[in-house]
């Protein structure tokens, strides 16, 4: 469980920062984990952030194109996620509880995760096929200047006390 959480706010940062990184003008329409991300991109701040890693109106087309491609597909199973953890509450809610159930959605998450961790892998293939390896290693420069400057301006998970039971 703790795995499984871990991977879901580990690929909730990506898609923040991958959709920002690249300004996608779309406002997400799933509910992003901590209380929200950062604002899209305005044209201006796009065509910086163009320049700054070196892309080409092409590059930057062709990246656009692909992360609204895997917004959508990992949107799908965040959605499939979501009720499957809704409805393991609801099965284990019970005292008696049908562990054949239980066991049953753990095993469906276990596969969800698996296509998380697949589709992450063809993100990073599809953006190297994109990109040069000056222009990737600036990619990631900026993506860690971003995530220092979330975790400052938010805290790290761990430094969180955990909420009170009520």
């Amino acid at each position: 469980m703790k795995r499984t959480l871990l991977l879901l706010i580990s690929l909730s940062f990506l898609g923040v920062t991958s959709s920002s990184i690249l300004g996608q003008g779309e406002p997400s329409s799933r509910p992003r984990m901590g209380g929200g991300g950062p604002p899209p991109m305005s044209p201006e701040e796009r065509e910086k952030f163009r320049i700054r890693v070196g892309m080409t109106t092409q590059q930057q087309e062709q990246m656009e194109t692909l992360f609204k491609e895997i917004h959508k597909r990992r949107s799908d199973l965040f959605k499939r996620m979501r009720e499957l953890f809704e409805e393991r509450e609801k099965v284990t809610d019970e005292y008696d509880f049908d562990r054949k159930r239980e066991k049953a959605i753990r095993n469906e998450l276990g596969q969800i995760n698996a296509q998380m961790l697949k589709l992450h892998t063809e993100t990073e293939e599809s953006i190297r096929k994109i990109l040069n390896r000056e222009q990737f290693e600036k990619l990631r420069a900026i993506r860690k200047e971003q995530k220092e400057k979330w975790q400052q301006e938010f805290g790290h998970r761990g430094d969180r006390p955990p909420p009170p039971m009520p």
